[in-house]
């Protein structure tokens, strides 16, 4: 037999994740053996399962994967190791997070190699392939939508691959397949012979010679002389558009070519989840679902055309022709005309307003000229379809879809964090979408736009307003068809032209007599009384399609004898309501049980957050009812026509709106009456119970249990439409006491984290109602009932998701384990879970959440003055002209803008990534994600920039001046385009203005003056002359002088988005509203202000008052909502784009506060916001007061016996802690307290500390421990000095006999014994800086000094240099430099590691190809022969980004001989696509979701790290694997208040894996973390 050997795979990636001919494949091998693909195990039962056989389902799958077999294999076994049915791995992929959602097949055929003779070939195959995937109806497992509705991915074995191909070529070629091969988005081959294999030609002989065997046509085919091979190979290449004929292994370009360690039998089969080989092909699959999800990228869920099928499906042929005879549709859709349009339909409810607009998109797309349009339908029974964030997110999906480029400008924005659908509100989705990339776009025809039913949606003025920005220089064309409304008025100075319409009777009245004459075709055969009876119905109706569907539904069980049709039809009556009511009374008149079915069933309809399916409402109620034979005929049969089950989801819905309406407002008093709130009690009832139902072992099978992601995710909106009383309030405290982390943990599943803090504002909102309506007793009484707990659950439930999003994305099991000992112990989950975990955290005092995120501060000596937001990022400008750019998910430095001069103004684009920086010669242009500088425009004048703005299209800067003049430079030319002057005629005094702003829209500019009152001017009307804001004080003085003007001065404007209207903030902390148009203006009263901010969506306001407090309020209504006592003055504020976040600068540092009450229910529409308004005034503000009386945490250093630590603080003190509790023992002694320290260094036994501080004095003092005659400790002083320069690291000696002293210029080594310096060596003579000093681990004798040229080595006592161990040269290479690997053979290398890891370090590129060394940040000792360094460029900066870092491994155990060798050193940089010098691959991790953030230490062997997530991780060094998949461990994360980038500095771990981080002045230890 064979020797196994590695069998090669590659990917092909595609170019743009959303086109739907993107195709990723993975594959050619070698084929070793074609007889190892036969089923030859006696033991295991031949199962040949030929077809389509459904292996897993997801009651939302986001695609479909089919597993394709090859040359002799069977549809299952060819997937399982050692044919063990337990170990076929497709349904691993089941278990797995990231491709849980999915469907997956087999696809079987009979390709076995022993038999007799068969015609059967490739092309046979393919077509049965074909066939199967087109007449794949759906099952019970695995829903019934057909294959071709979502996204489809291939994985092939062997021949597998080329049945595929062929099968791809046919479905090209035949437009029947059309919706198949569309939805092709990934290929993957495993093994697949492209180009024939030596083996076939031998494999047909034998076969031949065989007695009982013969040859077969498709093993020929294998054969590399094989035409037909030639021929699929050829067409295959021709019809994916691929010209590039040579390269890689297909001849594909984006190929990634890799391995896999196995051979051609096993490449297809792994023995189990720990199985290196299916974590390749598990992460590849991983990958390109990541990026075929694009549902998910807009947060939209289903696919739009959902909702235009289950439409569609109920046109009529021939209906709905009229309107391509309506003369105001034809002008609309006129494609000779130019110019934008808009077309409003109206009509009466339930005369086929939706069909018709399914007839009007379904007419566009099949247009050539015009070829797609996009759509939305508002549905009412769907919560979050008939949202305008959701029909925005719809659209702009749909066009992405359709028009590559901007689909791709999406995506990248998205990757680059700048964009987030999920997260951002309407009007943050309009100008980040459709202002910034849409309307800038270029087509080359008409857009089209059809909303259908926006009288159903949330907030339809909204939706008009927006549309009276659609400015473009493209064409839009929007069609909407709604019912008559008032909010649908058109502001007529939108520019856009306006036409309404109606739908009429006459207009309908054709298309009404043919459904009702479809309808009575097959009762009523004679053609005379049939257009009699039709007659009738179309009278009666009344233009009403609903009225006819109903009508025919009555008359179907009467319609045996014409008499009685007449009967009935007299008897129905006219118009809906009476519809109705006749409907409900059918309904009454069944028995007890049908009736009360048919109740819950309309209960759930009207109540249900969204459709249920079948299967869903199935469970719902088999809690009453038990398991039903047919729901679907039950429904038709029980629910009077009410209910209706609408395709291509099998959806239980009410048959109109309008029903919705009647059964909620109109049937009071009839025999079948919904209660609103009554329902959404059982509905609740029903979901919690589900959830809690142990014996459902749900939390490894969510599939199985279609009803579970509604229960999950839709319970606390139907507890907050409950009952105020409610009896259901103690199950809900049940429920999350025991069931909130298996909730979560579904939830993360689902991948819908925004759910949570959903449940937690439903939560709030119950609360809120049951206080309203106990509105008699006592807030003090109210106060102590279990409604403040119910409030504190959704408090954690916002402060998880805020805290810990990241970690439940990246390990959603973690919320068992590693994020309940972070939460506070005051917290509900920290009181009822904290037991649950083995991990503890001690040594922090507080037991309630921190509003405060992070405290940044900006470097040595630096204090920020203003703070800008933008997207992914935040930016700070410091003194010194630089703007230091940060993550806002993380609070880590991303970059420095260095413009070089004194900044005045800071602004960034609405719509892009772009910032510019005023300073006093020059404005320079950022692109704020890269860093680069786009543009250097020098000033024109010696004025000082008072304002900056983007102007069109980010086309223009607009620039204000301190002489009232606005100036737009054209930036393609970086030319002078118009200047303007904003004085007024006359004006000889020619004064400079104290502000300038300039509006977002660019209309208006406002000027203000000290002692004069506010200008506002119109850009496009400055002959009008300025209006003029003036308060009363201003015009009369206090003194009622009018001859005089006593005006305050404007100090800050804001503007109001979407409106001209302007917030002035004075000098005297006054704060006047100023609408511009309507020329009023009124006071603020309550509201005293330093400084201000505003929300992007207007709806709050930041001030802060010269007391230092800062108050959120809500606009227009100015209540205090939230409010912080802090007593530093303000500086600088600012609101996250999404407005759940607001910054703040006092003295250094810069705060990241995140209060709980910013996280507002923005899902709530009309009919919630309605009966929940005057509930309101119960919210009362939530006041903070923010301890920051506790000094930072500057320097930490342990004892050797994992007892106690000490700490360095900002004031000056040195304390030390118990390590078992983290409670304070004893202050050892102080520097003076306007001093900071900088090091602390304990020595081994801890009988001696040292420390110093920022002002260059050590302090060092002997420990005398407590005893049972002496209890308290023995503090004793020992040295006290001040180098005279600063301090950088003290190191005592491992015999406790010296203490050295580091300096910027030298190094000293002090005698404990002597109390005097005994000898120092020079920087210089260290050749390099940025180095560090640390004990021989072996040699006490000895001391290590480390820096980028290698180890030098030095005796304690002299410094005298013993020898030099050198580690190459890890200068910064030049961009121009190529990068390549040097040392090891590349033939031991895996070929993905070559291609990902055997880099140089990856830091910010050098100007002008300058070179610069890395510095030493930390050195730790591993063991007694190997050090482990951690460096990073110096760049002069003290803070360096994760993508510079890099941990090397030294290896310090040579001989002199050895000093000219370098092959002893191994260099083994952990962060993936980064190494240097000569690495070892077996060093080298392989897990690309890995990268070092900063070295921890190390704990018994292992490299301890945080990695880009802020997950500890350890990498074992004394491991022999040759894969990151067993060295490399994750342990735990931080959460993200810890992130604050000078407290991780300090992060360690000591010899007993206990890890000690500082925050907020205290330091938590982390015990039981890091279990190796």
């Amino acid at each position: 037999m064979e020797a196994r050997r590695e069998s090669a795979l590659h990917v092909l990636l595609p170019a743009c994740p959303l086109r739907n001919d993107s195709r990723v494949m993975m594959g050619p091998s070698l084929l070793a053996t074609l007889f190892w693909g036969q089923d030859l195990n006696p033991q295991y039962p031949c199962r040949l399962a030929l077809g389509l056989s459904t292996v897993h389902s997801h009651p939302e799958p986001v695609v479909d994967i089919i597993f394709v077999h090859g040359l002799g294999g069977k549809s299952r076994r060819t997937w399982s190791w050692q044919y063990d049915p337990q170990k076929f791995w497709p349904l691993w992929l089941a278990e797995e997070v990231q491709l849980s959602k999915t469907r997956i097949f087999t696809f079987g055929y009979n390709a076995d190699i022993a038999g007799q003779t068969t015609p059967s070939n490739i092309l046979d195959f393919a077509r049965q392939l074909l066939f199967q995937m087109k007449t794949y109806s759906g099952d019970e497992a695995s829903g019934s939508a057909p294959i071709g509705k979502r996204p489809l991915m291939f994985v092939m074995h062997s021949m597998g691959g080329l049945v595929v191909k062929k099968a791809y070529i046919l479905g090209k070629s035949d437009e029947q397949f059309d919706s198949i091969i569309s939805h092709i988005h990934a290929m993957v081959f495993l093994a697949t012979p492209h180009r024939g294999s030596a083996y076939a030609d031998f494999l047909n002989n034998v076969l031949r010679s065989t007695p009982m065997l013969s040859g077969k046509t498709y093993v020929a085919e294998l054969e590399k002389t094989s035409t037909s091979l030639q021929d699929i190979n050829e067409q295959f290449r021709t019809m994916s558009q691929i010209v590039d004929r040579e390269s890689a292994v297909l001849g594909y370009p984006s190929e990634i070519a890799s391995g896999l360690n196995a051979d051609h039998h096993g490449v297809c089969k792994f023995r189990g989840l720990d199985d290196p080989n299916y974590h390749v092909v598990r992460n590849l699959l991983q990958m390109l679902l990541g990026k075929l999800k694009p549902q998910d990228i807009f947060a939209i869920g289903e696919d739009p055309c959902d909702d235009f099928e289950s439409v569609h499906e109920r046109l009529m042929w021939g209906s709905c022709r009229w309107v391509l005879h309506r003369a105001t549709y034809l002008d609309w859709r006129d494609l000779r005309q130019t110019g934008s349009k808009i077309l409003s339909m109206t009509g009466l409810p339930g005369v086929g307003k939706s069909v018709l607009s399914s007839f009007i998109i379904n007419n566009l797309e099949k247009d050539p000229a015009i070829g797609s349009c996009f759509y939305h339908f508002f549905k009412s029974e769907d919560r979050m379809k008939r949202t305008i964030s959701h029909m925005l997110r719809s659209i702009a999906f749909q066009i992405a879809l359709a028009h590559k480029p901007f689909g791709e400008k999406l995506i990248e924005l998205t990757a680059a964090g700048s964009l987030s659908f999920s997260t951002q509100k309407v009007s943050s989705i309009w100008e980040s979408v459709f202002e910034s990339v849409l309307l800038r776009h270029r087509f080359q025809g008409p857009i089209f736009w059809i909303v259908d039913g926006l009288d159903e949606a949330d907030h339809p003025d909204l939706f008009i307003r927006l549309l009276s920005k659609l400015q473009s220089q493209n064409i839009f064309r929007v069609l909407i068809v709604s019912r008559p409304l008032r909010e649908i008025a058109f502001n007529s100075a939108s520019g856009i032209h306006v036409v309404n319409d109606e739908i009429t009777l006459n207009d309908t009245h054709d298309d009404i007599r043919t459904y009702a004459y479809e309808g009575l075709w097959a009762a009523l055969p004679d053609k005379q009384a049939r257009d009699s009876i039709c007659d009738k119905v179309c009278h009666k109706a009344q233009g009403s399609f609903l009225w006819v569907t109903l009508a025919v539904g009555q008359l179907k069980d009467n319609w045996h004898i014409k008499d009685d049709i007449e009967q009935v039809l007299d008897e129905l009556p006219d118009g809906m309501e009476s519809l109705y009511k006749r409907m409900v009374e059918t309904i009454a008149s069944q028995a007890a049980k049908p009736r009360a079915i048919a109740s819950r069933i309309l209960t759930w309809t009207v109540c249900a957050f969204r459709p249920l399916e079948l299967a869903e409402l199935n469970v719902g109620l088999s809690f009453e009812f038990g398991d039903f034979v047919d729901l679907e005929t039950t429904i038709s049969q029980v629910c009077g026509n009410f209910v209706v089950v609408s395709e291509p989801k099998s959806k239980v819905v009410l048959v109109h709106d309008t029903a919705r309406h009647f059964l909620l407002h109109k049937s009071v008093g009839l025999p079948i009456e919904i209660d609103y709130r009554a329902g959404h009690e059982y509905a609740a009832e029903t979901c919690l119970k589900f959830v809690m139902d142990e014996k459902k072992k749900w939390k490894r099978t969510l599939s199985l249990f279609p009803f579970l992601a509604y229960a999950v995710t839709c319970w606390a909106y139907h507890i907050s439409q409950s009952p105020p009383q409610s009896g259901l309030i103690s199950l809900v405290h049940d429920f999350l006491g025991d069931f909130c982390l298996i909730w979560i943990h579904a939830v993360t599943l689902l991948d819908d984290l925004r759910a949570i803090t959903r449940k937690a504002q439903y939560l709030r909102l119950f609360i809120r109602r049951r206080r309203a309506k106990s509105s008699h007793q006592s807030f003090e009484s109210l106060k102590h009932s279990r409604d403040e707990e119910l409030s504190q659950w959704s408090k954690d439930m916002i402060r998880v998701v805020g805290r810990f999003g990241n970690i439940l994305r990246h390990d959603p099991s973690s919320i068992y384990k590693f994020i309940v000992p972070f939460c506070p112990k005051a917290s509900m989950i920290g009181h009822a879970f904290r037991t649950a975990s083995g991990l503890s955290v001690v040594g922090l005092s507080s037991d309630v959440w921190d509003d405060c995120l992070a405290r940044l501060t900006m470097g040595a000596d630096e204090f920020a003055s203003s703070i800008i937001c933008k997207g992914a990022y935040f930016a700070t400008l410091i003194g010194n002209g630089v703007v230091i750019v940060w993550h806002a998910e993380t609070c880590e430095e991303a970059r420095r803008l260095n413009h070089g001069e004194w900044i005045s103004v800071v602004e960034c684009s609405r719509t892009s990534s772009l910032l510019a920086t005023a300073g006093t010669n020059t404005i320079r242009i950022w692109d704020i994600s890269t860093g680069e500088e786009l543009y250097s425009i020098p000033k024109s004048t010696e004025r000082r920039i008072l304002s900056l703005s983007f102007g069109a299209q980010d086309e223009e800067l607009l620039v204000g001046y301190d002489d009232a003049s606005i100036r737009c430079i054209e930036l393609s030319t970086l030319e002078l385009k118009w200047s303007r002057l904003l004085e007024e005629p006359g004006d000889e005094v020619h004064l400079c203005p104290h502000l300038v702003s300039i509006s977002p829209d660019h209309y208006h500019v406002i000027i203000g003056y000290r002692g004069k009152p506010v200008y506002a001017w119109n850009l496009d009307a400055l002959d009008r002359g300025p209006q003029i804001c003036t308060r009363p004080e201003d015009k009369f003085g206090k003194d009622h002088d009018s001859s005089t003007w006593k005006a305050g001065t404007p100090e800050s404007v804001v503007w109001c988005p979407g409106h001209p209207t302007v917030l002035i903030l004075y000098n005297d902390a006054s704060l006047f509203e100023w609408k511009i148009e309507d020329e009023k203006q009124r006071q603020i009263s309550g509201i005293a202000a330093r400084e201000m901010a505003i929300s992007q969506d207007g709806n709050l306001l930041l001030t802060s008052d010269h007391n230092g407090t800062v108050s959120v309020w809500t606009v227009p209504e100015f209540r205090l909502t939230y409010q912080l006592h802090e007593t530093d003055m303000v500086r600088g504020l600012a609101f996250s784009p999404d407005g759940q976040r607001f910054y703040d600068i006092r003295g250094p540092l810069c705060n990241v506060w995140e209060p709980d009450v910013l996280v507002r229910p923005d899902d709530l529409d009309r009919e919630e916001l309605s009966s929940t308004a005057h509930e309101t005034t119960f919210s009362e503000p939530v006041c903070s007061t923010d301890d920051t009386g506790r000094a930072e945490i500057t320097a930490i250093a342990y004892d050797t016996e994992g007892r106690l630590f000490c700490c360095g603080k900002d004031s000056g003190a040195v304390v030390m802690y118990e390590m078992e509790t983290g409670q304070k023992v004893h202050k050892v002694y102080g520097h003076n307290a306007v001093a900071s320290v900088v090091e602390v260094t304990w020595s081994p036994t801890a009988k001696f500390i040292a420390s110093a501080d920022d002002c260059g004095r050590v302090i060092a003092k002997k420990l005398r421990k407590p005893s049972q005659s002496n209890p308290s400790w023995g503090v004793f002083p020992l040295l006290d000095f001040r180098p005279g320069d600063a301090v950088s690291q003290l190191v005592f000696s491992s015999n406790e006999e010296f203490l050295l002293v580091v300096c910027a210029n030298w190094s000293a080594v002090w005698s404990i014994k002597k109390k005097e310096e005994i000898c120092r060596v020079n920087s210089i003579m260290l050749d390099r800086p940025g180095h560090q000093w640390l004990n021989h681990p072996s040699k006490p004798e000895l001391i290590l000094c480390v820096n980028s040229e290698g180890v030098r080595i030095f005796e304690w006592e002299s410094l005298a240099e013993v020898r030099v161990s050198p580690l190459g040269s890890i200068e910064e290479l030049s961009e121009s430099e190529p990068q390549v690997p040097r040392g090891n053979n590349n033939d031991d290398i895996d070929p993905l590691d070559v291609r990902l890891h055997h880099l140089t370090l990856d830091r910010a590129p050098s100007r002008q190809g300058r070179t610069s060394v890395l510095a030493i940040e930390r050195a730790v000792p591993l063991n007694a022969t190997q050090i482990v360094l951690e460096a990073f460029p110096n760049t002069g900066f003290t803070r360096t980004y994760i993508s510079q870092r890099g941990i090397f491994l030294a290896d310090i155990s040579m001989t002199g001989e050895e000093l000219n060798d370098m092959s002893h050193f191994k260099s083994s940089n952990l962060q993936p696509q980064r190494i240097v010098g000569q690495a070892s691959s077996s060093l080298l991790p392989t897990n690309n979701d890995c990268q070092i953030n900063r070295l921890v230490g190390c704990f018994r062997g292992h490299i301890v790290f945080l990695d880009q997530n802020y997950c500890f991780c350890t990498w074992d060094l004394t491991s022999t694997a040759h894969t990151s998949d067993t060295r490399l461990k994750k342990h735990f994360y931080l959460p993200k208040d810890w992130l604050s980038p000078s407290m991780l500095r300090l992060c360690v771990i000591n010899d007993y894996g206990t890890i000690l981080c500082p925050k907020n002045g205290e330091v938590a230890v982390i015990r039981e973390g890091v279990k190796l």
